[in-house]
């Protein structure tokens, strides 16, 4: 968990830059539980929404009612990101101030922000589902 403090402000900024009528539907979704865990741990504490995640378990919480019309993407590839939910701009790179180059910086470096969700809810979540 090194740099989870960092990347959870990251996203935090990323989070209070959209309007605030818009955050009332956007998510977080990480492709990760234990970064989902990160935003469980620190995310409430700068007013972040709870994280989803359809990795293993989590994908069977769901996404929440009433379903996201943003989405802010973490531990995606952003091209993936994009052919699953819709239109997204890369709103920041994750890094940690110790340069240690663990999963998020190395392998899934982009924080991105998706709009114009492509799909309806019911068509996204169940292509978010990885038991792994």
């Amino acid at each position: 968990m090194i740099g989870s403090p960092e990347l959870v402000r990251m996203v935090a900024d990323v989070y209070t830059s959209i309007p605030e009528a818009e955050r009332e539907r956007t998510v977080l979704i990480t492709g990760d539980y234990g970064e989902a865990s990160a935003f469980d741990l620190y995310g409430s504490a700068l007013g972040l929404p709870a994280a989803i995640s359809g990795m293993n378990s989590d994908w069977l919480r769901g996404c929440g009612d009433p379903p996201p019309t943003s989405v802010i993407v973490l531990d995606f590839d952003s091209h993936m990101a994009a052919s699953i939910i819709g239109t997204c701009e890369m709103a920041g790179r994750v890094k940690n101030a110790f340069g240690i180059l663990n999963e998020e910086p190395e392998d899934h470096p982009w924080i991105c922000l998706c709009r114009e969700l492509g799909r309806p809810w019911p068509e996204v979540w169940p292509r978010l589902k990885d038991f792994g």
